[in-house]
């Protein structure tokens, strides 16, 4: 844009002209600051501008701009810099996490210039993506710089996250910062070595010197430039700490950690390999005794040599680390005694996340070490795509048995079997703390499953949410665990049954029709998705089973409130007579001494005053103990009030009330056909709060009629997900007039979703709008633009 053009702008903005409301000034290449100042006078004396996008333009250094935008009194939509929006920094309100999905150098300069006009408390700062396209220039290094002072002297700065290519600015802000407690790093993942080429892994994921076949024992070389000042700034970040912080960050019980202690550190997709390991654990070692409560390393290169490194930078009885992440990695076998000795060590350790990595046999030394444990801390265990056989399973499963705290646990993506699968099964018998167990692409078949079946309905086994994806359990295996929830003991409240080869044949369909209870007072989420042959007398044979649970759940519910009324009843009639007694207590008091008083008159004439004194000092302890009764008596009442909202608050939170069929998905399943979809739908008015996915199964308009019918009563409360259809114009047209001639914008409480249909675009734009005040969308996330910039306010 010229000099000219600008100065026509500058003119109808000063004069208030309405066609400038809007004003689009994105990437100008005004580089001339005079320019910038005439506009910056301009908009002082404008009051008709709404929308302003000045993003991509050089705005630094352009003294009142970020003043004059922060005081305009019709600004509604401000972009600078990346395209982000600079009102959440000038306004001065504290901001709780702001994330820049992309920002390049001119866009981190004028966050740092904005930040200083308004100086809110910022408390977590994430940068997905930096884009620079002179990485090695002074001027880049001058913005690193700047940003890392940034960083370091923001007053209230807890936690951040930013691309590895602004690691000096992280380690700036470590080494400077008084109050950052998480520090993330997050790279590519395809930076390669000093050498340029990557380490050839042996079986074990140790690295190996192809020509004498004999592991690489060096430990000189550096392969990331910043990790050696990273350590150190590491290292002083958690010794400035005062030891009141640390022994308040060690004796907190309740896992809230307010001390300002470095508690996380996450560096990932760097290619870090063992040579980095050992400079990291070296300086690792210094700390963990009172730093370091999380570490996440996932998606690197590091081998069974790094990472005994970092296992050992653990001493024994280490009470402050809670969660370890090493997934994505090259960990062998022969890292097993590291293993062993760090989960004897890590005695607060809640959190362990060994997934894809070879360690194959070194799950028998992890197993010895959880069993030899049986309290130990451990409650969420991922060991998800590890070369698990049915031999390392069988361990597993042993040290489950004892185990009193794990309550997850992943192990999807292995290799074991038949002899795995029921070990672990039998495991579940003895077993009352395991709540979660991830089995997707585990299994080849339904054999196996019995075992499991059996703990659900016989033992004390408390597995609540089994994932069973991509199993192969066909019909057979479907009915084998849902007939485990036709009993009285209904432990299951997720059944995720994705990709499995489930037709819904006669014996599955006889299930649900012999067992109308078989989701009341149990499952809650069932999914059956993209089993391409699922046939719609499935859908049509568990219809009546959901509305049994849908009523159950709500009989469930009156009877629990009918309950906690009579409790609350009970407690105002107790409070009320506590209330009278301490009344009564205080009338026979008053009686007591007005007698006493009365005799002493008859007796003595002479100290008819004295007793008239007495009588009135009585009256006056009469008055205390009445008022005495009636504050008793309010703090009862003030007692009950409080025990009514926990009671409500309580059956919010109670997971024992059936809630009945909460989310039930059929995407991609696309034989069900519309008149089992029909059926479906049509029953939405008897249920109560359920999500349905029928999403990519061949559904055309006639399931629309049913769609109307749905949303006619004015009590349904559902989401029903019908993106990927074939529903036309006309069919959406439909919906529409329906929509406006009986409905009433205001008392909508259902979403439906019908993105990816058979409609036209120029359709979809037609009706998008009119058809969003009715929460139904002919638009997807997909097809809305990546937001740049997110933040959200501290409350």
């Amino acid at each position: 844009m010229s000099r000219n053009s600008m100065n026509i702008i500058c003119k109808g903005i000063t004069g208030n002209f309405s066609f400038f409301s809007e004003l689009d000034l994105k990437n100008s290449r005004i580089t001339d600051k005079s320019v910038w100042s005439d506009f910056t006078s301009a908009l002082k004396s404008n009051t008709n501008i709404q929308t302003l996008d000045l993003s991509y333009n050089d705005v630094t250094d352009v003294p009142g701009l970020f003043e004059a935008i922060r005081d305009h009194t019709g600004l509604k939509k401000v972009l600078i810099g990346s395209a982000f929006d600079p009102m959440p920094f000038l306004s001065g309100k504290s901001v709780a996490s702001v994330t820049f999905n992309t920002i390049d150098s001119l866009g981190l300069n004028i966050l740092v210039d904005v930040w200083a006009i308004g100086k809110p408390f910022l408390e977590k700062l994430f940068i997905t993506k930096f884009i620079n396209e002179k990485e090695n220039d002074s001027a880049f290094e001058s913005t690193i710089s700047k940003f890392g002072a940034f960083l370091s002297a923001l007053p209230n700065l807890k936690e951040i996250s930013l691309p590895e290519i602004l690691a000096n600015a992280a380690i700036q802000c470590l080494n400077d910062s008084l109050t950052i407690v998480s520090v993330s790093l997050i790279g590519t993942g395809t930076r390669s070595t000093a050498t340029g080429k990557k380490s050839k892994l042996a079986k074990d994921g140790s690295a190996t010197d192809k020509k004498n076949k004999k592991k690489v024992a060096s430990k000189k070389k550096q392969v990331a430039e910043w990790m050696d000042p990273f350590c150190k700034a590491m290292v002083k970040c958690a010794k400035s700490k005062t030891q009141k912080e640390i022994d308040l960050e060690l004796a907190d019980e309740n896992g809230e950690r307010n001390a300002n202690v470095l508690r996380t550190l996450y560096l990932s997709d760097l290619s870090l390999d063992d040579e980095d390991m050992y400079i990291f654990a070296e300086s690792l070692a210094e700390i963990t005794d009172f730093a370091v409560a999380e570490l996440n390393l996932q998606n690197n290169e590091i081998g069974a040599d790094g990472i005994k490194d970092v296992l050992n930078a653990f001493k024994a009885d280490n009470k402050f680390l809670t969660s370890i992440t090493l997934a994505s990695n090259s960990i062998g076998p022969t890292s097993a005694t590291a293993f062993k000795n760090f989960i004897k060590n890590a005695t607060n350790l809640t959190d362990i996340d060994l997934s894809e990595n070879p360690i194959g046999s070194a799950f028998e030394a992890i197993a010895d070490a959880i069993k030899s444990l049986p309290d130990c801390a451990l409650e969420y265990a991922t060991f998800g795509r590890t070369n698990m056989t049915d031999d390392e399973l069988i361990l597993l499963s042993g040290a489950l048995t004892s185990n009193k705290n794990i309550e997850y646990l992943d192990i999807s993506e292995n290799e074991f079997n038949v002899a795995g699968i029921t070990a672990l099964g039998q495991s579940l018998f003895a077993n009352s703390t395991l709540t979660e167990i991830v089995l997707t692409n585990s299994l080849s078949g339904p054999n196996g499953l019995e075992s499991i079946a059996d703990a659900l309905k016989n033992g004390v086994c408390a597995v609540k949410d089994l994932w069973l994806e991509k199993c192969q359990i066909r019909d057979t295996g479907a009915k084998i665990i849902l007939e485990s929830q036709s009993g009285e003991r209904k432990t299951l409240r997720s059944l995720m049954l994705e990709d499995n080869e489930i037709e819904g044949g006669a014996e599955l369909c006889a299930l649900f029709d012999q067992h109308k209870d078989l989701f009341s007072a149990g499952i809650e989420y069932l999914w059956f998705e993209n089993n391409l042959s699922l046939s719609g007398g499935l859908l049509k044979a568990m219809g009546p089973v959901i509305v049994a649970a849908a009523n159950f759940a709500a009989e469930a519910k009156q009877k629990e409130k009918a309950v906690d009324d009579t409790e609350n009843v009970d407690e105002k009639g107790t409070d009320q007579d506590e209330a009278n007694k301490e009344g009564a207590d205080g009338d026979n008091s008053k009686e007591s001494v007005d007698e006493e008083a009365s005799n002493e008159d008859n007796s003595d004439e002479e100290d008819a005053k004295e007793d008239n004194s007495d009588e009135e000092d009585v009256k006056e302890d009469n008055s205390s103990d009445q008022k005495d009764a009636t504050k008793d008596n309010s703090d009862g009442n003030s007692e009950k009030s409080a025990n009514q909202s926990s009671s409500e608050d309580s059956e919010d939170d109670d997971d024992t009330v059936p809630k009945g069929l909460l989310n039930l998905a059929f995407t991609g399943c696309s034989k069900i056909g519309n008149d089992a979809a029909v059926e479906m739908i049509q029953l939405l008015h008897l249920l109560n709060e359920i999500e349905i996915g029928f999403d990519d199964c061949g559904l055309d308009d006639k399931i629309v009629g049913s769609v109307c019918e749905a949303i006619s009563n004015p009590s349904a409360h559902f989401i029903l997900n019908l993106e990927k259809n074939k529903i036309t114009d006309e069919g959406v047209k439909t919906i529409s007039s329906f929509a406006e001639t009986n409905l009433n914008s205001n008392s909508i409480d259902y979403c439906i979703y019908l993105a990816g249909n058979s409609f036209t675009s120029d359709f979809s734009k037609e009706f998008s709008e009119k058809l969003e005040k009715y929460e139904i969308y002919l638009t997807g996330d997909e097809e809305s633009v990546e937001k740049v910039f997110e933040y959200s306010e501290s409350t």
